[in-house]
């Protein structure tokens, strides 16, 4: 593994950050104007809670490009994980960044990229409605209009991504997470078999992007993936 995988430390403290990178994935990610978010628990050692990571696409595929250990889910830790990777490659400028519904985290990144249009994964959405009508019994058929003028449509409306061919959920970012736990032996490993799972997931991920940059073609679609995007195709030249 290349040198200074390690990009950033904040110090044996409380709360300690971890940020890994590559001079290569900071530069696909500043080319690119689209954003994937997310994070996982299983992997990370016991002096952190959470492992984040920041993707991109390239060929249609998401490549990931960025990790994070982070302590917890505070706004304030988010905000200083997100204002040290800044810090990092000052030229990042995304334009839209897909996320789940982590407020803390949505609340930090929006500081730090203000002009970045936040959308929620449509994926984590549609199951809070579900848990919402389980909870509730039942969701009125009925429902004024008025109410439409709380939603946040901005994050919510989809239109802008189908019509631009860009995922609505962060749903392909589950394969990264069981790549990564296939290499972890155990759940919250030690930080230094993390770190190796961590360089070995780089490795790999170094393969694919030298891959796709030469003209690779990924791998074939599923039928069911291939069939919603003739139908997108379809409805976009509707539109």
């Amino acid at each position: 593994m290349r040198k200074n995988f390690l990009r950033y430390e904040s110090g044996p403290c409380e709360n300690r950050i971890l940020l890994f990178s590559t001079e290569k994935n900071m530069r696909l990610l500043q080319s690119s104007s689209d954003w994937f978010c997310d994070g996982t628990f299983q992997v990370v050692p016991e002096l952190f809670h959470q492992l984040c990571s920041i993707h991109r696409l390239i060929s249609n595929r998401t490549i990931l490009c960025f990790f994070a250990l982070s302590p917890n889910k505070r706004q304030a830790t988010f905000g200083e994980l997100f204002s040290q990777f800044q810090a990092l490659y000052s030229r990042f400028n995304p334009a839209n960044i897909l996320i789940n519904y982590e407020q803390t985290a949505k609340n930090a990144i929006t500081d730090i990229f203000p002009n970045a249009i936040m959308k929620g994964c449509f994926f984590h959405h549609s199951q809070a409605v579900c848990r919402k009508n389980v909870a509730a019994d039942e969701i009125p058929l009925s429902i004024s209009p008025g109410v439409l003028t709380f939603l946040p449509v901005r994050r919510l409306n989809m239109c802008d991504r189908v019509c631009n061919d860009l995922p609505r959920t962060v749903n392909s970012l589950e394969g990264l997470h069981d790549h990564v736990q296939a290499n972890v032996t155990s759940s919250h490993p030690n930080i230094w078999c993390s770190h190796l799972v961590l360089k070995t997931e780089q490795a790999f991920n170094d393969m694919i992007i030298n891959q796709m940059l030469v003209g690779h073609q990924p791998s074939p679609e599923k039928k069911k993936i291939s069939r919603f995007n003739e139908k997108n195709c379809k409805y976009r030249g509707g539109l």
